[in-house]
């Protein structure tokens, strides 16, 4: 099979229509054959994570499915153009949230908000945004599929709330199931941020752990690279918030990005590097809004230059 590149956006850039747009047609322009991994739209796991932190009452759970669903219908309006696609996403976006209603009926019948209910509840973010975009692909005319990591089998250790995956377990779970999409010309579009526990229940892999899934995804599928999406220009030389004349490290090897990760650089989620080095899969962090820019490529040896 030709080379494969693995594409990643985080939620800033799925925000809009536009936004949904400008990355749909990224996506449509590159040619390699690829494998696209998503955030949740800014702001929707925050408002999950909110929303569990404490046992609610049944009007609770109504007036919170309607909010959100208010927001993705919005997206799906402003992004698709058919009513038909319009359709058909929505309709699928309904039957998602079903099963977070249903969970979260549950929990308040139960009166209890356990770790496994948590996880479960913290990644339906991420399960929303890949029908919209998949929906928004296939109305341009780029055939795509959402696909969720637990039923594909991203397989992880199980730890609820800071889960890593195992590795192993997830290239022969998913590498089957993927290349048949690709050799079917469909572009499978997967839920970030999570994963399968080994007895079947779901398990995040903590704050921004997209990246993470991507990298997961490209090692498993011996990618040739990962490009990294983001609504910055890369690593930058110091905080453009205090500095406004800081301009990105052209590039950074797998332990200096991860250095700087760790160490508050909130650009790539630090877990990102491990499978991408194993896999000696080169990382490029790129600006959504600025595609013609560089960015920053992270592998091998580093070229640091901060002044």
């Amino acid at each position: 099979m030709a080379q494969l590149k693995v594409l990643k956006f985080g939620g800033s850039s799925l925000k809009t229509g536009e936004s949904m747009r400008q990355v749909a047609e990224i996506i449509a322009a590159e040619k390699e054959k690829k494998a696209v991994v998503l955030s949740a739209v800014t702001g929707v796991t925050e408002m999950l994570v909110q929303f569990i932190s404490r046992t609610r009452s049944e009007e609770d759970v109504d007036a919170f499915i309607k909010d959100i669903t208010r927001l993705h219908i919005d997206l799906i309006k402003d992004a698709l153009r058919t009513e038909k696609g319009q359709a058909k996403a929505m309709e699928e976006l309904v039957a998602k949230l079903v099963k977070l209603e249903r969970m979260l009926y549950g929990s308040c019948y139960i009166e209890e908000v356990n770790p496994r209910i948590r996880d479960y509840v913290q990644c339906f973010g991420e399960r929303l945004s890949v029908i919209m975009l998949a929906a928004l692909l296939n109305e341009m005319g780029a055939k795509a599929r959402p696909v969720d990591a637990d039923e594909l089998g991203i397989i992880t250790d199980g730890l609820y709330g800071t889960a890593t995956v195992n590795m192993e377990a997830t290239r022969s779970n998913i590498r089957p199931k993927l290349m048949k999409m690709l050799q079917d010309e469909v572009t499978p579009v997967i839920t970030g941020f999570f994963g399968r526990a080994p007895e079947g229940s779901v398990t995040v892999f903590g704050r921004n752990g997209s990246d993470y899934s991507a990298a997961a995804v490209a090692n498993a599928m011996g990618a040739s690279s990962l490009e990294i999406w983001k609504d910055v220009d890369g690593f930058m030389s110091v905080d453009p918030k205090i500095v406004p004349s800081a301009r990105p490290i052209p590039r950074l090897s797998y332990d200096e990005a991860a250095e700087l990760a760790y160490f508050g650089a909130k650009v790539v989620h630090p877990m990102t590097m491990e499978p991408a080095r194993s896999g000696n899969i080169e990382i490029r962090v790129k600006n959504v809004f600025r595609p013609e820019a560089p960015g920053t490529a992270i592998g091998g040896t580093g070229n640091v230059d901060k002044s």
